[in-house]
């Protein structure tokens, strides 16, 4: 989905709309049997030594008061993990399939819109930033015409997905990520 979302962008919207669709149609499945979305998140905040103990502290105790739930969650949903194939869209890359509550794992794909993209050619990299403001929206608005339920609370899952994120050491996001997160925790800590 990516690729084409590159090649046609004048058709990001509507790939958009159709990645809102498909994360909803992942959390409308139950699952009892996978990892907890709450507890994978929790790993990594707990075992990262990059976050600074106050933040580490305030990511915790805001993931402790979330809710959990048993929705089957992704964990790494974005337009690269989509094929567009004839029949119907196939999801690849599920390493990080959980169960959990669905804005946990909306909040994830919102991180990777959001993150500065990795090192890529410049052009690309420039037109992948000027389709995430757009889609982004697009993206968030179709799924919550979906499934309505607690989008008040996406900022603070947010919040806590950008602490786990920094357990991936990936360097090009290292101070970007700190530095959100010192503003989200700031009259916290």
């Amino acid at each position: 989905m990516l690729e084409h979302m590159l090649t046609k962008p004048w058709r990001a919207f509507s790939y958009a709309r159709l990645l809102a669709r498909l994360l909803a149609r992942v959390h409308s499945k139950h699952v009892r049997e996978l990892i907890s979305f709450n507890r994978r998140l929790q790993m990594a905040i707990q075992h990262n030594e990059d976050l600074p103990p106050d933040i580490k502290a305030a990511a915790l105790s805001l993931l402790a008061s979330l809710p959990s739930g048993d929705s089957l969650c992704h964990g790494d949903f974005h337009p690269d993990n989509i094929i567009l194939a004839k029949q119907q869209p196939i999801i690849i890359d599920w390493l990080d399939a959980s169960q959990g509550p669905p804005l946990a794992d909306v909040a994830r794909t919102l991180m990777l819109f959001t993150i500065p993209p990795l090192s890529m050619h410049p052009i690309k990299k420039l037109l992948i930033s000027w389709l995430r403001a757009g889609t982004l929206k697009v993206f968030l608005d179709e799924y919550f015409s979906l499934l309505p339920e607690g989008k008040d609370q996406l900022d603070d899952w947010l919040s806590v997905v950008l602490a786990a994120r920094l357990a991936e050491k990936i360097p090009e996001e290292r101070g970007v990520i700190l530095a959100q997160l010192d503003q989200r925790f700031k009259g916290i800590i």
